[in-house]
């Protein structure tokens, strides 16, 4: 989760036109939830819980990961400690833009509801996919994360990752929770592509066998 921190550090104020609205620090006090990252067009699901309160304190919370500091109002820039400056629109009594270099990000009013997971959490799954984490991936699954979800670059399954890389015990506890072999990525290619076509030694032949009987 720690891969958030370096992403919020790293995001910075584009220059861009005046928004529609900029808020009074009072209308943004209490809770918020992030629920969608907007760059280039293309709209990402996200979970962030985000809490303004009114002494100037701010928490966070993606998953486990928490950043806690002091925020503050200037004009429509939005000030966080341990983050950088973001451009504030506050679209309606309910609806929050924040905008930084080439991404919007969109809050609704409220703490996010317990279903769903953060984009981190999917970060998280598929690297222990790729990887071959097995407690970091049972832990997710174990939380109930939908084991076909595909990644956010490549449109990858778990499945896809593990066969990417030979990771036999994660492909066979996917299939264990009902993982589908048959969904491609953006490239047209299923887990058993993967594992008869890696780069591993012979490909990855286990991986295959494991595959082949799920898909008749």
């Amino acid at each position: 989760m720690r891969q958030a921190a370096s992403l919020l550090v790293s995001w910075a104020v584009a220059a861009s036109p005046v928004w529609a609205q900029a808020p009074g620090a009072g209308r943004l006090q209490g809770p918020w939830c992030m629920v969608e990252v907007r760059t280039a067009g293309h709209a990402t699901p996200d979970k962030v819980n985000v809490r303004f309160e009114r002494d100037g304190r701010y928490e966070w919370a993606e998953g486990a990961f928490r950043l806690q500091g002091r925020w503050k109002l200037s004009s429509d820039m939005l000030e966080l400690t341990q983050m950088r400056p973001m451009q504030v629109q506050l679209v309606s009594d309910q609806e929050l833009h924040l905008h930084t270099l080439g991404s919007t990000l969109r809050l609704q009013r409220g703490p996010c509801p317990a279903a769903g997971f953060s984009s981190q959490e999917r970060l998280a799954f598929h690297n222990a996919a790729f990887s071959g984490d097995l407690q970091a991936l049972a832990d997710l699954v174990r939380r109930g994360f939908p084991v076909d979800t595909p990644d956010d670059l490549y449109g990858d399954t778990g499945l896809i990752k593990a066969a990417k890389n030979c990771q036999l015990a994660v492909a066979r506890t996917l299939l264990e929770h009902k993982a589908d072999p048959r969904p491609a990525n953006q490239e047209g290619r299923t887990a058993l592509d993967y594992a008869t076509r890696s780069n591993a030694p012979a490909a990855c032949e286990p991986v295959a066998r494991l595959l082949r009987p799920a898909l008749r």
